[in-house]
């Protein structure tokens, strides 16, 4: 016993006399998720990263009774990932799994374990080391495990308040308050799915506008942002709707003026659309900017597509109530030809 409390009290003077190596090194991967994460183009509620503090370190130590704390506590520093939607949490880990050393002995994904009629914790956690080529403090340290989590908005709503605060908490619950806890959680997993399947229309809804543009159908219909999305896919073979990785989609406040602002102009059907695009003051605009950017006029984002068609349309409406749009000063030189 002695030597075990030898031990504890060593590690936790170590501990304790590297902590600010510790939150620095901390800062170092919660910058490099949020870079590497960011160029997945998920949607991504947040990203932080933290150093176990001191008294959680003692809590932790009393429960697991580690041998070699050095090596065996695997959680020294945390990041956890936040995503909007349940189905990108595959893509993150997939991506980590590539990208860094993983522990598959102490990683898991909560959730898997439990039963078909079992609703519960979930998320993602895996043990890993970063290359640390470009972070000194955690190089320093020696590159301890990471514990790195992954999880949806909702997953991380049950985590922090139904299981943290209050199914683990100190008061003891009876089993019909227990019942509850876990209808909340089969709730939550019910909407992650729910809020999958309805982000998804987007999908549908584009490949409806593009079939119905195929066949010459819906020209003279009201677009949303997924018909004028088809449409320069239809004009522009190729093309994609952003150039954020994977062309996705933009923030939702962007693609909502960018929508009231078509209106404004005027432009509100595949046909108005068209018809700008077709003009020679509209080529001339999109062949600016994209030999600025050093690419093809095809390969050009179709939401900047859309932008110019509004330049050639009523620039100043853009320059004057819209500049959120034409951040990009090449985007702004191509609109104010």
């Amino acid at each position: 016993m002695a030597t075990k409390t030898s031990t504890v009290r060593s590690f936790l003077k170590w501990y304790s006399s590297t902590m600010p190596l510790r939150e620095a090194a901390a800062v170092e991967i919660g910058n490099w998720m949020k870079e590497r994460v960011s160029d997945l183009g998920v949607a991504v509620d947040s990203i932080s990263a933290r150093a176990k503090d001191l008294r959680s370190t003692r809590g932790k130590l009393r429960e697991k009774r580690y041998k070699n704390p050095r090596i065996e506590m695997t959680d020294m520093i945390g990041v956890r990932t936040v995503l909007l939607f349940e189905t990108e949490i595959e893509t993150v880990t997939t991506y980590l799994r590539n990208a860094l050393t993983i522990s598959d002995r102490y990683s898991r994904s909560a959730g898997k374990e439990l039963a078909l009629s079992e609703f519960g914790y979930r998320s993602v956690h895996l043990i890993a080391r970063f290359r640390g080529r470009t972070m000194p403090s955690y190089a320093r340290i020696g590159r301890p495990w990471v514990e790195v989590q992954v999880r949806s908005l909702l997953q991380h709503a049950w985590a922090a308040i139904g299981h943290d605060r209050l199914y683990k908490g100190a008061l003891v619950y009876p089993n019909t308050v227990k019942r509850r806890f876990f209808a909340v959680a089969g709730s939550l997993e019910l909407f992650d799915q729910e809020f999958d399947s309805i982000r998804a229309y987007r999908l549908q809804s584009h490949e409806e506008w593009a079939s119905a543009f195929q066949s010459g159908r819906r020209m003279a219909e009201r677009c949303d942002i997924a018909g004028v999305g088809a449409l320069f896919e239809h004009l522009f073979p190729g093309s994609v709707w952003s150039n954020q990785p994977r062309g996705r989609p933009l923030l939702p406040a962007i693609e909502i003026a960018l929508m009231n602002c078509l209106r404004r102009a005027g432009i509100t059907t595949a046909t108005h659309l068209r018809t700008i695009v077709q003009k020679s003051g509209y080529r001339r605009r999109l062949q600016t900017y994209a030999s600025s950017i050093g690419t093809s006029p095809n390969a050009v984002g179709n939401f900047a597509k859309t932008v110019l068609a509004i330049g050639e349309k009523r620039s100043s409406l853009l320059l004057r109530d819209y500049e959120e749009l034409i951040e990009d000063p090449l985007l702004r030189a191509a609109v104010s030809l």
